[in-house]
């Protein structure tokens, strides 16, 4: 019994942290922007879309000269708008990068791409969010993972019943004499492995009880 709570608190366990690995970091996605444009010199692109709180959005860039890429929330895009100091979610100079972010509230957020060069560039912009039931896979595996893991424990500290109370079967034995192992193990409620033990247990006592697995009985040897 204790093996079989062990080895399923595991599978629970291993089962729920794929889940969340798989629901956190690469949920199942669908398109925000998906564009090809070109972006003059001294002027930027910009794309807005609305999240909410905790929503994965991955973003990715192809450009064919350098440019500044920032991924904004509204309040600091209105700075950056302004031409004020504005903070970024995230920056990057080059002519190609990927990144993902979850949302720290809900809001709309902006990708950037600003092009400060001589020369006018091409880019292709592609941003997607995970779709509104992702949250439940990732959500799902904790919740595996938890039952799991108490699961696991459990298993690992219990004791088998019978071997806590091995005195009540040597006094069961004493009375009867022989019986069958399945029928200890129902009226203990334990398993016939747990019955198992117990008579092993009982035996290193020096009591006078053995198990014939031939007829599958538990034997006590009354004295004459």
């Amino acid at each position: 019994m204790r093996r079989k709570i062990v080895v399923g608190g595991a599978i629970l366990l291993v089962l729920g942290a794929l889940l969340f690995v798989y629901g956190f970091f690469s949920p199942p996605r669908e398109a925000l922007v998906d564009d090809t444009d070109t972006i003059p010199s001294g002027y930027y692109l910009g794309y807005s879309f609305e999240v909410p709180f905790g929503m994965s959005v991955h973003s990715e860039y192809t450009t064919s000269h350098e440019v500044e890429f920032c991924v904004l929330d509204s309040h600091n895009f209105e700075l950056f708008e302004a031409e004020s100091d504005f903070d970024e979610i995230y920056y990057f100079l080059g002519k190609s990068q990927s990144h993902t972010f979850h949302a720290p509230k809900d809001d709309i957020f902006y990708v950037i791409l600003s092009n400060y060069g001589d020369n006018d560039v091409s880019a292709s912009v592609r941003v997607s969010a995970e779709v509104s039931w992702a949250r439940l896979i990732y959500f799902g595996g904790i919740g595996l993972g938890a039952i799991g893991f108490i699961g696991l424990i459990a298993g690992l500290i219990l004791k088998p019943k019978m071997v806590e109370t091995p005195s009540k079967m040597l006094d069961t034995m004493k009375l009867h004499g022989r019986m069958k192992i399945s029928e200890l193990a129902s009226r203990y409620k334990t398993t016939e492995a747990d019955v198992e033990l117990a008579v092993l247990k009982l035996k290193s006592k020096g009591e006078p009880i053995q198990f014939d697995r031939e007829t599958r009985e538990v034997i006590f040897e009354k004295e004459e």
